[in-house]
């Protein structure tokens, strides 16, 4: 019975995933304002498995978080930027989610892309 009862966790703890994977595939093409959105979903699933009561949960998610680091911060800024240039969210899902994930680092983090954003602008 506990075998089935973890199965069923770790199948609702990976859930997102496969959510986020239906929308990316699912579409002819990948929304980059959306996949901020996602992606940041993703991260602060990761974070809360830390809190888990359960030893494998906890692990998983530790081990899954490095990987995700590892290629969070690259793609975090142009995610994030594609993230500002859209009119229906400019800096909302920026604050939101920074504020989430990097807690008192974030207004260092948002500083740094309205920085990028700058650049960006003055190189057009």
């Amino acid at each position: 019975a506990y075998d089935w009862q973890f199965a069923e966790l770790v199948c609702e703890k990976l859930k997102i995933f496969h959510d986020v994977t239906l929308i990316f595939y699912g579409r002819d093409f990948p929304i980059a304002n959306l996949l901020f959105r996602l992606i940041c979903e993703i991260k602060l699933s990761l974070q809360s498995w830390l809190n888990s009561d359960i030893d494998v949960i906890r692990d998983m998610a530790f081990r899954m978080i490095e990987k995700f680091d590892k290629y969070w911060s690259e793609m975090n800024r142009l995610l994030t930027i594609a993230s500002i240039l859209d009119p229906r969210n400019k800096m909302d899902y920026v604050n939101f989610y920074f504020n989430e994930i990097y807690k008192g680092e974030a207004s260092r983090e948002i500083k740094r892309v309205s920085l990028l954003c700058m650049i960006f602008w003055l190189s057009m």
